[in-house]
């Protein structure tokens, strides 16, 4: 994925009741730029992962789901491998148990940021 102007972070880790809202949320944003929804697994024992896949399969363009370890790798250790592979000029943060609840939200921070060049973080509720 090239040209990527937002990175949306994510952990997850047995969350399967949740992370298919919380996926959806993500892929449905309205955007006049290019994003990318990085997911850090780590070695769920439910069916978090392959819920996760089968979103990649059908956002290939938009997710990118790393590599399934071979055992739990921890919080900090899955972080670090996350972030690395976040390639945007800004980084989102949607853990993998919330949701938006905006199309718009995306957008919206980048706006916020693009406007005010001396701001370094935008939080927003939606």
């Amino acid at each position: 994925m090239t040209n990527i102007t937002v990175s949306v972070f994510m952990l997850t880790y047995n969350q399967e009741q949740f992370i298919a809202q919380t996926i959806e949320s993500i892929v449905m944003q309205k955007t006049n730029f290019k994003y990318q929804l990085v997911i850090g697994e780590d070695c769920s024992t439910d069916a978090t992962y392959s819920i996760c896949k089968s979103f990649e399969e059908q956002y290939p363009d938009k997710i990118k789901l790393l590599p399934s370890q071979s055992k739990n790798i921890g919080l900090i250790n899955n972080y670090v491998r996350t972030i690395k592979e976040c390639n945007g000029k800004y980084i989102a943060i949607c853990d993998g148990d919330d949701y938006w609840i905006s199309d718009k939200k995306l957008q919206t921070q980048f706006n916020i940021l693009e406007k005010n060049k001396r701001y370094m973080i935008s939080t927003h509720l939606t």
